[in-house]
């Protein structure tokens, strides 16, 4: 498949109608900002050589879909951790955060509110499981409970 046919596949694919609709193209005289579909383009291109195989597309849809999966449980503890609702974690229910609790000391809220607002946007969510989940022990196994 070459570049351009797999790029806007791509762009169809991961970018949402609407996007097209409130985002025109840029004007003439201003930098173009990457297109998403080329940059997940050559991150799917493993040989570097502008096309992709089937393999390829297929290791690169699987990546995208973890990814997909990965977040949507992302926003599932932080909607779960948002208990008024109005989609940020403020410091009462940051003492809720069991990754932050286990971390102790080393994990004051400050730490991950980058924009100083003293609450956590999801953004800064990521930032903190990105920062503090891998320094977790593994959690045990769950016992199969056979379904």
């Amino acid at each position: 498949m070459n570049r351009s046919k797999t790029a806007l596949i791509l762009s169809m694919l991961l970018l949402p109608s609407a996007a097209f609709a409130a985002n025109p193209p840029p004007a003439a005289n201003k930098a173009t900002p990457p297109n998403p579909a080329d940059t997940v383009f050559t991150a799917w291109d493993a040989d570097h050589n502008g096309s992709l195989t089937q393999a390829e597309f297929r290791q690169g849809w699987a990546r995208l879909q973890t990814r997909m999966q990965v977040e949507q449980r992302l926003r599932a503890q932080f909607q779960h951790l948002d208990t008024d609702r109005n989609g940020t974690i403020d410091a009462k229910e940051y003492a809720g955060v069991e990754l932050a609790k286990k971390a102790g000391t080393a994990a004051p809220m400050s730490r991950f509110d980058l924009n100083y607002d003293q609450k956590l946007n999801f953004a800064e969510y990521v930032g903190l499981v990105q920062t503090l989940a891998p320094n977790m022990p593994a959690p045990a196994a769950a016992p199969a409970t056979g379904r």
